[in-house]
């Protein structure tokens, strides 16, 4: 099934923070970096989880540790419903090999360190969106 952002050409990214502050940081400079992108931003997992039900965007950016629903839990149920969304971590916890087997195990893009180093991240989301090109043409 064709999704919205396909037919009108667009892509989307949807970043799961829960630190407010950290997601106006990153959402800002995701905006500044890629023009073309829009945006949604969820606080948790459950949230972010209704949103990729309702948008389908194309890359989910997400955090590990949050209220509600982590992201790992939030990945895997996406995983279910779309086994080709392109996922990336954006997490202190790198380095906990729990959490990195989990990711991994969602065949998750990208697992980012925290604090976020924007070229990092900025060549990360420039992976996913030539992996999403490849996947309309």
């Amino acid at each position: 099934m064709e999704t919205s952002n396909r037919e009108s050409g667009s892509l989307s990214l949807l970043l799961v923070e829960d630190d407010a502050e950290a997601c106006t940081l990153v959402a800002r400079a995701l905006s500044m970096k890629f023009r073309q992108i829009r945006l949604l931003t969820a606080e948790n997992g459950a949230l972010g989880l209704e949103l990729y039900q309702e948008h389908r965007p194309d890359i989910v950016l997400t955090d590990i540790k949050m209220p509600v629903m982590d992201g790992i839990t939030m990945a895997g149920k996406i995983r279910e419903l779309h086994d080709h969304a392109v996922i990336c971590v954006l997490s202190a916890y790198c380095d906990a090999q729990e959490y990195r087997k989990q990711a991994e195990g969602l065949d998750v893009c990208h697992f980012l360190p925290k604090p976020v180093d924007y070229s990092t991240l900025f060549a990360a989301i420039d992976d996913c969106i030539a992996t999403v090109a490849k996947r309309w043409s």
